[in-house]
């Protein structure tokens, strides 16, 4: 694998990816040990896209965060002259941001260190709006982090939302994912998908311009500096002030944000009782909070920049005093007692559960940015490379406005029951459990960020599902769904392990199980004597899920694909897919469980 750069120099690759997706590959450059380069699938590199990565190319951010953002510094050319991808720095990552954001902890990461993190998230942000881009799907997954130092790196640089700075012509960011989108972006697209349904899953790439803006990533810097202060919950987790907390839910993903469940805004409260309260924190710190969510809502210019976010943070910083109790746990002087203390008491008391003990945090080997920001060292550790697929979005439903409802005594199969936020198809019946299917796809997500060989097991879909999606409900309806052991078996065509069995509340359907309730024409049991991958039968009409806006979507089964790092998924016509696709792409979600009657 031999390529030529367009500045002149000739780079040899590791014919061994590092990793692979449904984009292309990552692979290291040989005798360049600061370097790696990502290589495109044939059908994936467009014209279009060769001349995005010309601009980026050229006109780059300030050096300052270059070793902080997978930037393309050359392209590589083959000797048919074509484009095959691009060089970039080897940056320094062993964490994603999306793991801070767990609550109960699982890396013993202090306050004054989330706060440094944000600090550094603020630093990238603005050298790169400096330099007129926007990053457009700001989510987790595409934002690295060095534990060691502190420091962040950006991925996916590829995809971000870019006008040229010579013609301004625009090259337009394709995918957001839930839960980070603007409130002003969302409604766009949704006007565009209600005159355009077949044009649904590709509502970001098609939607009229703008679309996103640094606006747009304004919104989502602010939801990320929410998490990293408050125990990594979603600010749009609220419900009515005067609702129980066991008897209301917000929603999730972008359905909370359709939903306006800002939970500090006048008249609501959090669902969760492990968020701090907003009184623990500077008048200056809660005042960006409702320029972002609340005034930003009918005037996107008001929501803080990146800038205003670090000059405040710096001071909320200076103000830090450290809990007797728990040596993570620093909070603003002006409290009498640890706010952070009192969120884990309370979080305990509704689970049931003990407080962890403290534990101590990371030492940090560098110094973290104050502003000014200093140069950065370069980073020598080679990074868990992610290459992203070209996916289409579909919007999750909206979900209904919450209430109080009574436990359906009885159900058939067949039956719709509401439970939560959304209704439920009733596909078996047990005693007083009934086996429920999500009517419509609530999520658009890929099954395992960053690819890679993955089982329902170790899928961040499982984790998705049993975490966030579940915590999703109200204490009551949490109370109400039984644990299931989920066999996983190999794939019956291809042989691909389905890894180890699990014990979850909440999972996604199997082939078989697809079969056993939606109907069984005796072709999987035929697959191998028919020679083909797919389960095309007169039950594909019942397969067929819709998105709330009427689309038909594709929907993630659990059983392995023809490879360790693809899953079977059942189409948008409603066929079974044995091959599947890759774990890295987008596709619908279908959430089932058993539920007490």
């Amino acid at each position: 694998m031999i390529f030529t750069g367009v500045i002149g120099a000739t780079y040899q690759l590791d014919p061994k990816a590092i990793a692979s997706g449904g984009e292309g590959s990552i692979h290291n450059v040989l005798g360049m040990d600061s370097q790696i380069a990502k290589v495109y699938n044939l059908d994936v590199l467009t014209a279009e896209l060769e001349e995005k990565l010309t601009i980026m190319l050229e006109y780059p951010p300030d050096e300052v965060v270059m070793s902080q953002v997978a930037w393309p510094i050359d392209i590589l050319c083959g000797a048919d002259g074509r484009c095959y991808g691009f060089v970039m720095a080897k940056l320094n990552i062993n964490a994603e941001l999306g793991e801070i954001y767990k609550y109960p902890a699982t890396l013993p990461f202090s306050v004054q260190q989330k706060v440094n993190i944000a600090q550094n998230i603020c630093v990238v942000i603005s050298e790169v709006h400096k330099a007129g881009y926007v990053f457009g799907d700001f989510n987790p997954r595409n934002i690295g982090l060095d534990k060691d130092t502190g420091l962040v790196s950006f991925l996916d640089t590829d995809t971000y939302h870019i006008v040229s700075p010579v013609g301004g012509k625009i090259y337009r960011c394709a995918v957001c994912a839930p839960g980070y989108a603007a409130p002003e972006l969302l409604s766009k697209c949704s006007d565009f998908i209600a005159a355009n349904p077949s044009a649904s899953k590709h509502a970001y790439a098609q939607t009229p311009l703008p679309t996103f803006t640094q606006e747009t990533d304004n919104f989502a810097l602010a939801i990320h500096i929410f998490k990293l202060l408050m125990n990594g919950y979603t600010p749009f987790g609220g419900i009515i002030e005067t609702s129980r907390v066991s008897q209301a839910a917000p929603g999730v993903g972008d359905a909370a944000v359709r939903r306006d469940s800002y939970c500090f805004k006048p008249g609501m409260k959090p669902q969760s009782v492990a968020i701090p309260v907003l009184e623990a924190f500077p008048k200056e710190i809660t005042d960006l909070y409702a320029r972002a969510f609340i005034e930003g809502k009918h005037d996107p210019t008001k929501r803080p920049t990146a800038t205003e976010w670090h000059s405040a943070l710096l001071e909320f910083e200076k103000s830090l005093v450290t809990c007797a109790n728990d040596n993570l746990h620093q909070y603003h002087k002006s409290n009498a007692a640890c706010p952070l203390c009192a969120a884990d008491e309370r979080f305990a008391e509704a689970v049931g559960l003990r407080p962890a003990a403290p534990i101590a945090p990371p030492v940090l080997t560098q110094t973290l940015y104050r502003q000014p920001p200093p140069p950065v060292a370069t980073p020598v550790s080679v990074p868990i490379a992610r290459t992203p697929a070209p996916v289409p979005t579909v919007r999750p439903q909206s979900a209904p406005p919450a209430t109080a409802q009574k436990p359906k005594k009885s159900a058939l199969v067949g039956d719709i029951v509401q439970f939560g936020w959304c209704d439920w198809r009733v596909l078996d019946v047990d005693g007083d459990h009934a086996l429920i299917l999500a009517g419509k796809a609530t999520e658009n997500r890929s099954y395992h960020a960053g690819g890679g060989a993955v089982t329902w097991e170790t899928s961040s879909m499982r984790r998705f599902l049993n975490g966030e999606f579940y915590n999703s409900f109200s204490q009551a309806d949490q109370a109400r769904i039984r644990k299931s052991t989920i066999v996983n078996i190999k794939s019956q065509l291809y042989g691909t392990s389905g890894g180890k069995g699990t014990t979850d509340k909440i999972f996604l359907l199997s082939i078989e199980e697809v079969v056993k309730y939606f109907g069984d024409s005796g072709q999987l049991n035929n697959m191998r004597k028919s020679k083909t991958w797919w389960i095309s039968d007169i039950y594909n009409a019942t397969r067929t899920v819709k998105t709330a806006e009427g689309v038909a979507w594709r929907w993630w089964l659990r059983s392995p694909g023809n490879y360790p790092d693809s899953v079977a998924y059942v189409t948008d016509d409603g066929r079974i897919s044995m091959k599947g696709n890759t774990v890295s792409y987008y596709g619908g979600v279908r959430p089932a469980l058993w539920l007490k009657l």
